[in-house]
């Protein structure tokens, strides 16, 4: 198999950033994240659990 040609960074650009490294250097983004899935799946949870989904008839 042959390599990519990979076209050189001109001077001032910087390689793209990664999504762990952003959450790496942002703890409060962390949090956030784990809240809103928090808030997001436990009750989602908790109603298929004890079957409280609302049927409509």
């Amino acid at each position: 198999m042959t390599e990519p040609n990979e076209a050189p960074r001109p001077e001032g650009e910087e390689p793209p950033v990664s999504l762990v490294k952003i959450l790496q250097e942002n703890p409060f983004l962390v949090k956030m994240l784990v809240f809103f899935f928090l808030m997001l799946f436990v009750p989602l949870v908790l109603a298929w659990k004890f079957d409280l989904f609302l049927v409509a008839n």
